[in-house]
């Protein structure tokens, strides 16, 4: 079965691995085929007619071979729907009953092929589920199906009602009624789910991101046949929520780091020079430099807040931040702001540097909140003639909830006033005061229309090369045991790697990036056509877009080229997408179902903790946003004045 042939998706980077196989299958088809072909020849056909159906063709094939493997469509289609419809029912409850219980990879080709030929009508509920419970099929898999569902309701339903943990498959539908992963049963009632759901809540089994996902919000469920979560219910998931974090701490020091954050050179540099781990806040800087321009060189030169690329460190970069591993086990959605175990060290470590920078500084009798003060009444108006309207800092004396619900509001003062500037030039009281909203993250713009560059999701080609040059689930990075790599990208750098090395599918893959001028075969050895560009196409694959700014003349005329070939599109506003998707996790609720929603929370009373720290934490974290907004409108003004 590893061989043949499976249609996924017309997305699916797998299909150049399959090329050999269907020419092979359509090179070799005969109508009239003298024998009896295997359940599983019929649905590789199935497979491949779909393929084509999709109008999937490879770079070599010319017109005429394309006309040729068309012509065959209407002939396979024929004999597949031949194939099951002449089968008897005792014939297909034994196929179905072999294929459930070797979980039979064209499980789902079977199931939709029997339901187009209305072979299910043979089939009585009796029997269906009399397999169902012998072979113990995953009722996931099926659900697959609404075929199935809406022919066998009652077996469904019982199917469903069997284990608590089928819950997750209703939330794995991410709260939408387009676009399903599973056809949930709409046959249990309002007392069936709210015993289910509470069964769920409480066995040893359930999953911590689930709960999560019910105890923030359920989305766009309609109906009554559909989870109500109450007051009751909400207080019993926070419950188990926290019995699950609590047995997580328990066991973390099995996955121990160690976290330096040295505030003198010596340690500092010892440190480095024992590869250990650590981070320098630099006390001896503000020994001899002890004024609010001092501290805002440092901020933007020295203390990292944005990366070499020019966007924010504190970004949840996907490719760098979360393992392979994280990725298919924490369960996240789309709905969901990406995170793993690298997003959250990476979080502790910036949130303790501006720690230890604010008890720094405060020997030189400065403040991190009136360094931003500073900034936007003084700084902006000696140097670029920008008038800011006031901001109103809290008292030093203040309780430090009250002090981070007063900075949320500072972060939206600030983002009023930029949004006037970036539209009027200038910002207007009077008009301030007519702004009833505040304005959305990504309504504030730039006033340079290429300022952040990012990869073209909906471009396949750019998608495809990325895939084989820089992922880790490449077939093209392993050679032999003597020559292999991570990536494919990481072996062509460090090791000799011939043409010749390939063969199949592996040596299609290598064909595309030879034709799409990547890489070149000269004298059978392979080589990066431009390494600069190949450097740039690095960057792009792991942060997904980079700043104009942070780009040099070279780099940029790459850019330029990639635009033009659509791999990139430009954008123009304050932040980033991904720095607006971090933002809006933070801020408020309104995209991911994990959101901490902290300026929400504050605008409306404020969290109430036990633990002080977690006070802290949300302070720093407040304080690092509104360092993002001096960054980031420095960058804009100083830009402006040059051009």
């Amino acid at each position: 079965m590893e061989n043949r042939v499976k249609f996924y998706s017309r997305s699916d980077l797998s299909l150049g691995y399959f090329k050999p196989r269907i020419e092979v299958v359509l090179s070799n088809y005969e109508e009239n085929f003298i024998g009896e072909r295997l359940v599983e020849d019929i649905l590789e056909l199935h497979s491949i007619a779909v393929i084509l159906e999709n109008k999937i063709y490879f770079s070599d094939w010319n017109e005429e071979r394309r006309e040729k493997y068309n012509s065959l469509l209407p002939k396979i289609k024929k004999e597949v729907n031949l194939f099951f419809n002449n089968k008897t029912t005792k014939e297909l409850l034994y196929i179905i009953e072999r294929f459930f219980i070797e979980k039979n990879t064209y499980i789902d080709e079977l199931i939709h092929v029997l339901g187009r030929c209305k072979c299910f009508d043979k089939i009585e509920e009796k029997e269906f589920c009399i397999i169902c419970n012998k072979t113990e099929i995953h009722i996931s898999i099926l659900l697959r199906h609404e075929t199935l569902v809406k022919k066998y309701p009652i077996c469904f339903k019982k199917l469903f009602l069997k284990t608590e943990k089928n819950i997750e498959l209703l939330l794995s539908n991410a709260f939408l009624e387009e676009n399903k992963l599973y056809h949930i049963p709409n046959n249990i009632s309002e007392d069936e789910w709210n015993k289910l759901l509470i069964g769920y809540i409480s066995s040893e089994h359930s999953n911590f991101y689930y709960l999560r996902r019910l105890y923030n919000r359920l989305g766009n469920f309609k109906g009554s046949n559909y989870l109500k979560i109450t007051e009751e219910i909400k207080l019993m998931i926070y419950k188990r929520m926290k019995v699950l974090t609590q047995r997580f701490d328990e066991k973390k020091d099995t996955v121990q780091f160690d976290l330096y954050i040295c505030s003198d050179r010596k340690s500092y540099y010892e440190m480095r020079k024992n590869n250990i781990p650590c981070y320098l806040v630099d006390l001896e800087y503000f020994n001899v430099n002890k004024n609010y321009k001092d501290l805002f060189d440092y901020i933007i030169y020295r203390f990292e807040l944005i990366n070499h690329v020019g966007l924010l460190s504190l970004v949840c970069f996907e490719n760098i931040d979360i393992t392979i591993f994280e990725r298919y086990s924490n369960n996240q959605s789309g709905d969901e702001y990406s995170t793993g175990t690298g997003f959250f060290i990476k979080e502790k470590i910036y949130l303790e540097k501006i720690d230890v920078l604010i008890n720094i500084i405060k020997k030189n009798k400065l403040s991190i909140e009136l360094f931003i003060k500073w900034f936007f009444k003084e700084y902006c108006l000696e140097n670029f003639e920008v008038k800011w309207l006031k901001i109103s800092l809290p008292c030093e004396s203040e309780e430090i909830e009250n002090k981070i619900s007063i900075l949320f509001k500072i972060e939206e003062n600030i983002r009023k006033q930029y949004y006037l500037l970036s539209k009027y030039g200038e910002v207007n009281k009077d008009m301030y005061n007519m702004l009833s909203n505040v304005p959305s993250l990504d309504s504030l713009t730039s006033s340079f229309e290429k300022k952040y560059l990012k990869v073209n999701e909906f471009n396949l080609e750019m998608k495809e090369i990325l895939y084989l040059l820089f992922s880790t689930q490449g077939t093209i990075s392993y050679i032999d045991e003597n020559c292999q790599a991570d990536t494919f990208y990481d072996l062509l750098k460090n090791e000799v790697v011939y043409y010749t090395y390939y063969q199949g599918s592996e040596k299609n893959e290598i064909d595309i990036l030879i034709e799409k001028k990547i890489i070149i075969n000269a004298n059978n050895r392979l080589f990066f056509r431009d390494k600069k560009k190949i450097e740039i196409l690095k960057l792009l694959y792991d942060y997904s877009e980079i700043n104009y700014f942070s780009l040099s003349d070279e780099e940029l005329l790459i850019l330029e080229e990639l635009i033009s070939e659509n791999w990139v599109t430009p954008s123009s506003t304050l932040f980033s997408f991904g720095e607006l998707r971090y933002l809006n996790y933070i801020l408020n609720d309104k995209y991911f179902i994990n959101s901490r929603g902290l300026r929400n929370m504050y605008q409306h009373g404020g969290p109430i903790y036990d633990d002080e720290s977690k006070y802290k934490e949300e302070y720093y974290i407040i304080i690092y946003i509104l360092i993002m907004y001096v960054i980031k409108i420095y960058e804009e003004l100083q830009w402006k004045m040059r051009n």
